[in-house]
C-alpha cells in the first residue's frame, strides 16, 4: 500500500506515512480496474495490424556491444516509427529490431486498413533512404479482430492487441521477402481501390491449417475516395427526390451570385453519391466543375486541401502557378507580387522568389489565402461553377482559413458552393456562413426496397431476406449495399434465401468490416460516458428501457434522459414508435452489433447478470411477461439454474400461442442449461420432464427426428435412474414419435409396452395417452379393428375425466385426436355413420378448443370421411383448410397426410395434372420429415398420375418400389394401395398386360379382405371386373361388379356406387 500524499510505501499497520506524516486512512480507496497494476482492462476492435521485422538482424549485431549494438540498428525503428505515427498509427509492441503498430486504435477510425497500408510503403520508403543495405525490412499487414487492452507494467503502460489476428500478421510478415509488403485478404478487401495489390499464391503458415490468401502491396492508387469506390461499380441511385430537388433549385438560382450548400449526415448515408449525381447533371449543362476531397490521412498535412483544390483549378483555367496577378495600374494588393511563391510553396514546387523564406509565417498564410482567392476567382468569374468540398471533417487546419475566404466568392460570382460532413463533425469554422444545410437520413422504404431490387433482383422469393436486410441495416445505402454484398459472396442468394430470413436472428447477418469500421469510429467519437451507456443498452437488447437503464446505472433519471437524447440527436438511438412509454431503439441493428461486439465476454457477463437481476426485481410475480428477456440475459449471464427455470417459462408461453418453432428454441435452451448444472438425481429428472414436455413442441412442425431423439434419450435416463414413472411417460412419448418414424411393428411393440407399464404403474392418465398411441399404431399397420377398440377406450377415459392427462397436454385436444382417428379408421373399414358421428364431434370439440392443432386434424379427419362418401366438394374444402392451417402456423406434421389426401381426391376427380404437383410437394414433405409412411403413400398415388398423364414407365415403376418397401416396413394399407396403383397402369398396356394386373388385383383383394377394409375392397373388385369383362369373362366380371356394388353400399360410398351401378347396366346390355 502507498501513502496517497507522497506515494511512500507503507507498512501494515501504520498509522503515519514515515516520510511525510500524513494520515493513513483505515479504509483506502480500492484504485479503478484499470489502475491495478497487471489488470487487463480493455474492449474487442476491428482493426488493422502492422508488423514491421528487420531481416537477419541477429547477424548485424550478434558481435558487437550491447550499446552498439542499439546504436546500429535504432535508425531503421526511428524510420518504423516514425512511419506509423504519421500514418496515425501506434507502436503497440517493440522489439529490438522490429514493432507491432496498431490501426484504428485506441479511438476506431473506418480507414484503418489505408492508413496501415500507407504506413507499410512510407516504412519500406524510409528504410530504403538510410542507404544501408545491410537493413532490410519484411512487412506483414492484417485486419481483423483483436482484444486491445492496457497492461499495467512495473515501470510503464502498454497498449496491447491480442488474438488470431496478432499471430496471423507476424506469419505474413515471416513470409514476405526483403523490402516485400505482405497483406491478407481482409485488409486487401479494405482498401482495394485506394490501393494496388498483386495475389501471391496462398500460403501455408505456421499454426494454420488451411493455405492463406495473400497479396502483395504494389502501390498507393493516388485516387480518391470517391473514385475508389466508384471504380467497383455502383449501384442505382434511389430516392432522395426531394434533396436533389432543392439542389437543382438552387442551382437554377446561381446567376450573378451564388449559394453555399452543405449535405450533412452520417457515415455511409449517401452524401457523396448525391453530391456527385448533382455534378454529372451540372456537367452535361455545360457547368464548370471545380473538386477537392478532404483525406484523413492529411489532416495533419498543411494545406492538403488546399493543394489539391488549387490544382484542379489552375487546371480547368489553364493556368500557371508562376504568372504574376494582372491588375489594373494602381489596383494591386499588397504582397500580390509574392502570390506566384505562395501558390508554389502550396503546390510543392520550387519557390524561386527569396523574399518568401524570409516572410514572417503570419504574412505567408496571408499571402496563400489571397493568392487561392485571386486564383479561383478568376477561373470562376466567366461562366457558372459548382465547386464541390468533400468530407470537411477531415479538412487539415492550415486549409481552413483558405477555404473560408472561398466562400466569399459566393456572394458576388455564378458559384453554386457544395460542402459535405459528417453529422457529429460539423467544422466549426463554417459558424459565421451562410450555409443552406440539407440532413440526409435514412431512405425511405420504397426507395430502399428499390435498391435491394438492383442488387438481389425483384424476385418475390427474396422479400423476407429484403425485409431482414432493411431492419438490419437501418435504410442507410452503405450499408444496405454493402451487407448485399456479403450475402451474395456468401451464397445465400443461390441456396433459400427465404428459410435464411425467416430463422436468423439479429445478429446473423454478420458485421461487414467496412460497415465495422464506420460505425465504430462514431461510437468511439462518443464521450466516455454516453459510450458506456450505448455499450449498455446494446447488453439489454434491441428495445430499451429508460427505466431499466436507471435501475441499473444507478444514474438519476434526469441525467440519465439527457445521454439519451444526445445518442438519439447522433442517431444512435430513436425513440419507440410502439410504445407509449419513454423506451428506445437502435437506429438499426448493425449499431448494437458492433456496440455489443466491443465488450469483452466478461464484462458482458457481469452487465447482462446486473440487467437480470434489475429485470427481476421489476417483474416479481409477472415474470411470463418477460420470460424470453429474463431468459435471454440468463443465459448471456451463464446463470444456468435461471436460464432453465426462465427459457421453460418462454417456451411454455410460446406453446399456449402455437408459435412452435419458438417453443423449441426455448426448449433447447433450458435442456441445454440443465446440462450445465452439477450432476444430481434431481438433474436427471428434470433433463427427462423438459424432454418430454418438449416432444409436444417439436410434433407440429414435424421435428419427428428430434422428437424421436428426445424421448429416446429420457427413456434411456429414467432406466439409468430407476424412475419408472419417467420411463413411462418417455416410452409413450417415443412409441408416438414411431408412428411417424418407424416401422409399424415398432410403434406397437413400444406402445404395448408403454400401455403395460401404465397398467402397471396404475398411471390412468398415461394410459388413456398410451391407449391412443397403440390405436394409431395399430390403423398404420392396418389393423382396424384392434385400433378401434383401443381408441374407444381411450376415448370413453377422456369424456368421463378429461382432467387426468400427462402434463404438457389437455384432455379435449387429446379428445380431438382421438375423435379424428375413429373417424378415418371407421371411414377405412366402410362404417360411415360411426365414421362421420366421429368426425363431426371432433370438429365440434376443435372449434371450441381453437387451438390451430386440433382444427387441422379435425379438418382432415373430416376431409378423409367426406371423400369416402363420396362429397368431393367438401373433402376439398376441408382438406384444403387443413393444408392452409398447417403452412401458415408450420404444423408440419400433418402437411404430408394432408397433401396425400388431397392428391388421391384429384385423382378420383380425373385431374393428374393437379394431383401430380400436389403430391410430389407431399413426398417432398414427407422426406423432410423423415415420414417413412407418409413418403410411401405419396409415392404409391404419385404413380397413378404419372401414368394417367402419360409416363407409364415412370408411374409403374414407382409403384412397384412402393409396394416393395411397404411390403419390408409393415405398411400393410399402402402395400395394398400400391398393388392397386401397379394393376390400374398395367390395364392401360392392352390385353398383353391384363393377366399381370388382374394377379396384382387378387393380392389387393386378399389384403384388404384380412384388413376387413371394404372401401379397398369393392375398389379393387370393381378394376378387377372391368379387366375380365375385357378378357371376355362377363361371368366372373358380373359376380365381382356385384360384390362391389355390395361393399360400395354398406360403406355408403355415393360416387363409387353410382359408379358401379352404370357398369352393371352395361354388362346387362352386352
Amino acid at each position: 500500500m502507498s501513502c496517497l500524499v507522497c506515494l511512500s510505501t507503507l507498512k501494515a499497520g501504520d498509522l503515519y506515512c514515515s516520510s511525510c506524516g500524513a494520515v493513513v486512512p483505515e479504509h483506502p480507496p480500492k484504485p479503478q480496474a484499470a489502475e491495478v497494476r497487471g489488470r487487463i482492462a480493455g474492449e474487442r476492435k476491428y482493426l488493422t495490424v502492422l508488423c514491421a521485422d528487420l531481416q537477419r538482424s541477429t547477424d548485424l549485431i550478434s558481435e558487437l556491444d550491447p550499446e552498439a549494438a542499439i546504436s546500429r540498428l535504432e535508425p531503421a525503428l526511428i524510420a518504423m516509427r516514425t512511419a506509423v505515427r504519421r500514418n496515425r498509427g501506434i507502436v503497440s509492441k517493440e522489439g529490438g529490431d522490429g514493432l507491432i503498430a496498431l490501426f484504428g486504435a485506441p479511438h476506431a477510425d473506418d480507414n484503418h486498413a489505408v492508413m496501415a497500408c500507407h504506413a507499410a510503403v512510407e516504412l519500406v520508403r524510409r528504410i530504403k533512404l538510410l542507404n544501408d543495405p545491410a537493413l532490410q525490412v519484411r512487412v506483414g499487414v492484417h485486419s481483423g479482430y483483436v482484444v486491445a487492452h492496457v497492461i499495467e507494467a512495473d515501470f510503464s503502460s502498454i497498449y496491447e492487441a491480442g488474438g488470431p489476428a496478432v499471430h496471423l500478421v507476424k506469419r505474413l510478415e515471416s513470409a514476405a521477402q526483403a523490402g516485400q509488403i505482405v497483406v491478407s485478404e481482409s485488409c486487401q478487401n479494405l482498401s482495394a481501390g485506394l490501393v494496388r495489390f498483386n495475389a501471391l499464391a496462398p500460403k501455408r503458415l505456421e499454426g494454420f491449417s488451411a493455405p492463406v490468401p495473400c497479396y502483395e502491396l504494389a502501390e498507393i492508387s493516388g485516387l480518391t475516395r470517391w473514385r475508389a469506390r466508384s471504380s467497383k461499380g455502383l449501384s442505382s441511385f434511389v430516392g432522395r427526390a426531394d434533396e436533389i430537388s432543392l439542389l437543382e433549385q438552387a442551382a437554377r438560382d446561381v446567376g450573378s451570385s451564388g449559394q453555399i450548400m452543405a449535405l450533412v449526415g452520417t457515415a455511409g448515408i449517401g452524401k457523396s453519391r448525391m453530391a456527385h449525381e448533382l455534378v454529372g447533371t451540372l456537367r452535361q449543362d455545360d457547368w464548370q466543375v471545380l473538386e477537392a476531397e478532404c483525406n484523413p490521412l492529411e489532416q495533419a498535412v498543411p494545406y492538403a486541401l488546399l493543394k489539391k483544390l488549387l490544382r484542379n483549378v489552375l487546371q480547368a483555367g489553364n493556368l500557371n502557378p508562376s504568372d504574376q496577378p494582372e491588375f489594373s495600374e494602381g489596383d494591386a494588393l499588397p504582397h500580390s507580387d509574392l502570390w506566384p511563391a505562395a501558390l508554389c510553396a502550396v503546390l510543392d514546387q520550387p519557390v524561386g522568389d527569396p523574399r518568401w523564406r524570409e516572410l514572417e509565417p503570419l504574412l505567408r498564410r496571408r499571402a496563400i489565402t489571397d493568392a487561392a482567392l485571386y486564383t479561383v476567382d478568376k477561373v470562376i468569374s466567366t461562366r457558372p461553377t459548382i465547386l464541390l468540398l468533400e468530407d470537411l471533417h477531415w479538412i487539415d487546419g492550415q486549409s481552413e482559413t483558405a477555404i473560408e475566404a472561398l466562400m466569399s466568392l459566393a456572394a458576388s460570382r455564378p458559384l453554386l458552393v457544395l460542402l459535405t460532413w459528417r453529422t457529429e463533425n460539423t467544422p466549426g469554422w463554417l459558424a459565421g456562413l451562410d450555409v443552406r444545410r440539407i440532413w440526409l437520413r435514412s431512405l425511405d422504404l420504397a426507395s430502399a426496397n428499390a435498391l435491394l431490387d438492383d442488387l438481389f433482383g425483384a424476385g418475390a422469393s427474396f422479400n423476407a431476406l429484403k425485409a431482414h436486410v432493411l431492419r438490419h441495416t437501418g435504410q442507410v445505402p452503405l450499408f444496405i449495399e454493402e451487407v448485399a454484398r456479403q450475402l451474395i459472396n456468401r451464397g445465400i442468394l443461390e441456396t433459400d434465401a427465404g428459410r435464411f430470413a425467416s430463422k436468423a436472428p439479429w445478429d446473423a447477418l454478420e458485421i461487414p468490416p467496412t460497415v465495422q469500421g464506420v460505425i465504430s469510429s462514431r461510437i468511439d467519437r462518443l464521450p466516455k460516458e454516453d459510450k458506456a451507456l450505448l455499450q449498455l443498452a446494446a447488453v439489454v437488447g434491441p428495445r430499451v428501457s429508460a427505466h431499466l437503464l436507471t435501475t441499473v446505472t444507478g444514474m438519476p433519471a434526469v441525467q440519465l434522459q439527457s445521454r439519451l437524447w444526445s445518442l438519439e440527436i447522433l442517431d444512435f438511438l430513436v425513440e419507440s414508435r410502439w410504445i407509449a412509454s419513454s423506451d428506445y431503439e437502435f437506429a438499426h441493428d448493425l449499431i448494437r452489433e458492433v456496440a455489443y461486439d466491443s465488450i469483452l465476454r466478461p464484462q458482458r457477463e457481469e452487465l447482462h447478470r446486473r440487467i437480470l437481476a434489475a429485470l427481476e426485481a421489476g417483474s416479481a410475480g409477472r415474470e411470463e411477461d418477460v420470460a424470453e428477456a429474463l431468459c435471454h440475459h440468463a443465459v448471456k449471464a451463464q446463470d444456468w439454474v435461471k436460464a432453465d427455470r426462465y427459457g421453460h417459462l418462454a417456451a411454455k408461453k410460446a406453446f399456449a400461442r402455437s408459435a412452435f418453432r419458438d417453443a423449441t428454441g426455448y426448449y433447447r435452451i433450458a435442456m441445454d442449461a440443465v446440462e450445465k448444472q452439477p450432476p444430481s438425481i434431481q438433474r436427471e429428472q428434470r433433463a427427462i420432464d423438459l424432454r418430454i414436455e418438449a416432444r409436444l413442441a417439436y410434433a407440429p412442425l414435424g421435428g419427428i427426428e428430434e422428437w424421436f431423439g428426445l424421448c429416446r434419450d429420457a427413456q434411456a435416463r429414467s432406466e439409468k435412474i430407476g424412475d419408472e414413472q419417467r420411463r413411462l411417460a418417455s416410452t409413450v412419448a417415443k412409441a408416438v414419435a414411431l408412428n411417424f418414424y418407424g416401422p409399424p411393428i415398432e410403434a406397437i411393440t413400444e406402445a404395448e409396452q408403454a400401455v403395460a407399464l401404465a397398467h402397471k404403474l396404475g398411471d390412468t392418465a398415461w394410459l388413456s395417452y398410451a391407449e391412443y398411441v397403440h390405436g394409431q399404431a395399430f390403423f398404420i399397420a392396418g389393423r382396424y379393428r384392434d385400433a378401434e377398440l383401443l381408441l374407444n377406450q381411450a376415448s370413453a377415459r377422456l369424456a368421463s375425466a378429461p382432467e387426468n392427462v400427462p402434463p404438457g397436454t389437455t384432455g379435449s385436444s387429446l379428445l380431438v385426436l382421438c375423435q379424428m382417428m375413429k373417424a378415418i379408421v371407421c371411414a377405412s373399414t366402410g362404417d360411415y355413420d360411426e365414421s362421420e358421428q366421429c368426425s363431426r364431434q371432433g370438429s365440434k370439440l376443435a372449434r371450441k378448443n381453437d387451438r390451430p392443432y386440433d382444427i387441422i386434424a379435425a379438418d382432415y379427419g373430416r376431409g378423409i370421411v367426406k371423400m369416402s362418401h363420396g362429397d368431393f366438394d367438401e373433402a376439398e374444402t376441408a382438406l384444403n383448410e387443413a393444408a392452409m392451417l398447417s403452412r401458415e402456423n408450420e404444423v408440419r406434421l400433418f402437411l404430408p397426410l394432408v397433401l396425400c389426401a388431397l392428391g388421391n381426391l384429384y385423382l378420383q376427380r380425373g385431374q393428374p395434372a393437379k394431383a401430380s404437383d400436389i403430391l410430389i410437394e407431399a413426398k417432398r414433405e414427407a422426406e423432410a420429415l423423415s415420414q417413412s409412411g407418409g413418403i410411401l403413400l405419396a409415392s404409391a398415388y404419385l404413380a397413378s398420375a404419372c401414368a394417367q398423364l402419360g409416363d407409364v414407365p415412370r408411374g409403374l415403376e414407382i409403384a412397384r418400389a412402393s409396394q416393395a418397401v411397404a411390403k419390408q416396413k409393415g405398411y400393410q394399407v399402402i402395400e395394398a394401395l400400391a398393388l392397386l396403383s401397379e394393376a390400374g397402369i398395367l390395364s392401360m398396356q392392352g390385353a398383353s398386360a391384363t393377366g399381370e394386373a388382374i394377379a396384382r388385383l387378387e393380392r389387393t383383394i386378399e389384403i384388404a379382405t384380412r384388413l376387413g377394409t371394404r372401401p379397398l375392397l369393392g375398389t379393387a373388385k370393381g378394376i378387377l371386373a372391368r379387366l375380365l369383362a375385357a378378357s371376355g369373362r362377363k361371368s366372373e366380371a358380373q359376380d365381382e361388379l356385384l360384390q362391389a356394388i355390395d361393399l360400395f353400399a354398406k360403406s355408403k360410398m355415393t360416387a363409387q356406387l353410382e359408379r358401379a351401378k352404370a357398369t352393371l347396366s352395361k354388362f346387362s346390355d352386352l
